[in-house]
C-alpha cells in the first residue's frame, strides 16, 4: 500500500444524483477497489460488471460543470496502484466527488450532452413521445414506399391499384364488421371507430413507414372512406354542427386542392393548439398575467388552423402569416362563416380572422402582452426565430418542427443513414430545443399523419 494512504482513507464518489465516500484500505490497485465501489452504491450497479465502471474528475468549466477524463483514472487500465488514485483525490469534497459513469456496452462515447443532463432528458422525452405515437407497420423491412391495407396486410405500388383494392370482394370481407360500422352514421361514440383510437386510418392510402399519402385529395376517397372521414369530424368537433356543416361545403368546394392528410393534420395539430392555449390562460389568470388576445398563426400555409382557432377563441384576434395567401383561404373562411354563429359586436363568424402577406422578421405585434405563436412545419431558422420572438414579448408558443439542421443548437446529433435513424434525431434535435427554451411539455400526434408529428409547448410568462 503506497505511502499516501492513512487510516480509515475514504474518496468521495458520485453515482448520478447520490454521493458517498468509499474506504480504500486493504486495495493494492483501482480495478479491485472497483467492487467495493460497486457494492457501496448497490441497489443500482448489481448487474453492472466491474470492467464497464469507468471514474472521471470533476473540473470547473465557466458556468456548467464539465467531466474530464484523466488517464490515470481510466478504470479499465487496471492494475494502477490505489495510491496514485488517492494522491490526485486528496482533498476532494462531497460536492466536488469523483464522478462514476457506467460505461455501454459498444465502444464508450464522449458525453454527446456536455455534462447538461437537463438536455439529455428533455431529449428522452421526445423521444419517448415519438415513440408512443409510432405505427411501423406499413413499412416493409426495405422501407419499401407503396400503399399498405392494414385490414388485409397487403401492399399495393400504385393508388390506382389501391382502389381496387380497396373495391375488391376480398377486402370487403375481410374487413367485415370494421367496414359496415365504418359507413353507419353514430347513434353515439361506441357506432364511431374514431371514439377508439386512430386505428381506422389505416383505411386511407398510406405512403412509406406508414404515413398518409401526401397528394389524395377528397375526391380520391371512394365513398365509404368520405363517411369515415366525416364520422372522424364528428368525433373531433364534439358533434358540434356549425364546424361539421361547413366542412360538408369545405370538402366539396375544396376537393380539388385540400390534401386529406392535411385534414388530419391540421385537426389534430388544432385540438392540440386549443388545449395548449387553454392551459397556459389558466395558468395566467392564476397568477394575474395578461391572458391571451392575439394569436399568430406563422407560416400559416393553407390556413386552416388559423380558421380553425379564430372558431374556436371568437373573442381573441387570430393573425395568419405566410409568404401568400393560397386560394383556399378565402374559401375556408366562406364555409364556416356560412354556418358559424357570431359573438355579440362581430358581424360574422371569423370577424376576429385576418391575414398578414409578408415575412416574419418583419411582423410588428404591437403591445409585447398576451401574444401566442403557433407555427406548424416551420423549417429551420423559422421555429427558433418564432421562440426567440416569443422569448421577448413573454408569449405564449407552440411549434411542430419540419427541418432542423446542424448548427441550430449548440449539439450536434447524427443518427444512422435510415428512416428510423432520422426519426431518432429530430425527436433528440426536438427535445433539445424544448430544452433550451424551457418547453412546458413535448407531445405527438399520431406517426401515421406525419412522420413530422412532434409537439414542443410553452409559454415564456410563467
Amino acid at each position: 500500500m503506497g505511502d499516501d494512504q492513512s487510516p480509515a482513507q475514504a474518496l468521495w464518489v458520485q453515482f448520478r444524483t447520490t454521493s458517498k465516500q468509499v474506504p480504500v484500505d486493504g486495495f493494492l490497485d483501482i480495478g479491485r477497489w472497483l467492487r467495493a465501489v460497486k457494492a457501496a452504491f448497490a441497489p443500482g450497479l448489481e448487474k453492472v460488471s466491474v470492467a464497464r465502471l469507468e471514474l472521471y474528475s470533476l473540473r470547473e468549466s465557466g458556468n456548467l460543470p464539465e467531466i474530464v477524463a484523466d488517464s490515470n483514472l481510466e478504470l479499465l487500465t487496471s492494475g494502477k496502484k490505489i495510491s496514485k488514485l488517492i494522491s490526485l483525490g486528496r482533498g476532494l469534497r462531497e460536492n466536488d466527488a469523483f464522478q462514476l459513469r457506467v460505461r455501454s456496452e459498444d465502444k464508450a462515447e464522449p458525453d454527446a450532452w456536455g455534462g447538461n443532463h437537463e438536455l439529455a432528458m428533455a431529449a428522452e422525452k421526445a423521444a419517448a413521445a415519438a415513440r408512443l405515437h409510432s405505427n411501423g407497420a406499413c413499412a416493409d423491412s426495405h422501407g419499401h414506399a407503396g400503399y399498405w391495407c392494414e385490414v388485409c396486410s397487403a401492399r399495393c405500388s400504385s393508388a390506382t391499384a389501391w382502389k381496387q383494392h380497396y373495391a375488391s370482394k376480398h377486402h370487403q370481407r375481410r374487413q367485415g364488421s370494421a367496414g359496415s360500422e365504418a359507413q353507419a352514421r353514430p347513434g353515439g361514440d361506441s357506432a364511431n371507430p374514431w371514439s377508439r383510437g386512430m386505428s381506422a386510418l389505416a383505411q386511407f392510402p398510406c405512403r412509406r413507414a406508414g404515413t398518409l399519402d401526401v397528394s389524395t385529395k377528397f375526391f380520391d376517397l371512394s365513398e365509404s372512406q368520405k363517411e369515415l372521414l366525416k364520422l372522424y369530424l364528428v368525433s373531433s368537433f364534439n358533434g358540434e354542427e356549425e364546424l361539421l356543416k361547413a366542412f360538408d361545403v369545405l370538402l366539396q368546394k375544396s376537393a380539388d386542392h385540400l390534401r386529406i392528410k392535411e385534414v388530419f393534420e391540421t385537426v389534430e395539430v388544432w385540438k392540440k393548439v386549443v388545449s395548449h392555449l387553454q392551459r397556459c390562460n389558466a395558468t395566467r389568470k392564476e397568477r394575474g398575467l395578461p391572458v391571451l388576445d392575439r394569436i399568430y398563426d406563422v407560416a400559416s400555409g393553407h390556413g386552416l388552423l388559423a380558421v380553425l382557432l379564430a372558431y374556436r377563441f371568437p373573442r381573441t384576434a387570430v393573425i395568419a402569416l405566410d409568404l401568400e395567401k393560397r386560394a383556399g383561404f378565402e374559401r375556408y373562411v366562406e364555409a364556416v362563416n356560412s354556418y358559424g354563429s357570431c359573438v355579440e359586436g362581430n358581424k360574422t363568424c371569423l370577424a376576429n380572422l385576418s391575414f398578414i402577406v409578408g415575412k416574419f422578421e418583419d411582423l410588428s405585434e404591437g403591445p409585447a402582452s398576451g401574444i401566442a405563436y403557433v407555427c406548424v412545419h416551420g423549417c429551420n431558422e423559422l421555429n427558433f426565430a418564432v421562440l426567440q420572438r416569443a422569448k421577448e414579448k413573454l408569449a405564449a408558443w407552440l411549434v411542430v418542427p419540419c427541418c432542423i439542421r446542424d448548427g441550430l443548437t449548440d449539439i450536434c446529433v447524427r443518427c444512422a443513414g435510415t428512416e428510423q435513424g432520422d426519426d431518432s434525431r429530430h425527436a433528440i434535435m426536438c427535445g433539445i430545443m424544448g430544452a433550451q427554451h424551457q418547453a412546458t411539455a413535448i407531445v405527438a400526434v399520431d406517426r401515421r399523419i406525419t412522420n413530422r408529428h412532434l409537439v414542443v409547448e410553452g409559454d415564456a410568462a410563467v
